[in-house]
């Protein structure tokens, strides 16, 4: 977030360079963020990314997977929101808190997080597990909502009863 927040500010800015680039953020952290300034090279070609590296090891990592988490577990679907935005945007939300997790372990948190909080009373006996011939996510969702899967990209027929708002 402060990093997208950076880059909108230099665009605004006119900041270029790599020297400007590394002057201003250097300038800009304070508190624990300037403590990873200790011992760096401000200097090499590279600075600027090798900031960006430190930074994102010392807050990065544990704090981005820690808010995926968070918004992965408090995610509901939105009246306005398709069954495929919504069941794209969990599974966004999977990768970035649990980014080495199982294929196994994968679909069978997005499958029982999709069930919990899908708000369409149709789709969920389709989904429900007595109803379904199969256990694993995607299948799931492609034989309950009629959805048709080609990797990253899919798309919902007419007839599926998920097609609120569209």
């Amino acid at each position: 977030m402060f990093r997208d927040y950076f880059r909108r500010v230099a665009k605004v800015k006119s900041w270029t360079t790599p020297d400007e680039l590394i002057q201003h953020l250097t300038l800009a952290l304070e508190g624990p963020a300037a403590e990873v300034l200790r011992d760096f090279d401000d200097i090499v070609p590279t600075a600027i990314d090798d900031l960006w590296e430190r930074l994102k090891h010392r807050f990065g990592n544990v704090v981005e997977s820690r808010e995926a988490m968070r918004k992965f577990e408090a995610r509901w679907q939105s009246d306005t929101e398709t069954l495929v935005e919504f069941e794209q945007g969990l599974r966004s939300m999977f990768k970035l808190a649990w980014p080495t997790a199982s294929t196994e372990t994968r679909d069978a948190t997005l499958k029982r997080r999709f069930e919990d909080v899908v708000s369409s009373a149709e789709l969920l006996q389709y989904l429900h597990p007595s109803t379904s011939s199969r256990s694993d996510f995607r299948t799931n969702c492609r034989e309950g909502a009629y959805l048709s899967f080609d990797d990253e990209n899919y798309e919902v027929e007419e007839s599926c009863p998920c097609r609120r708002g569209t």
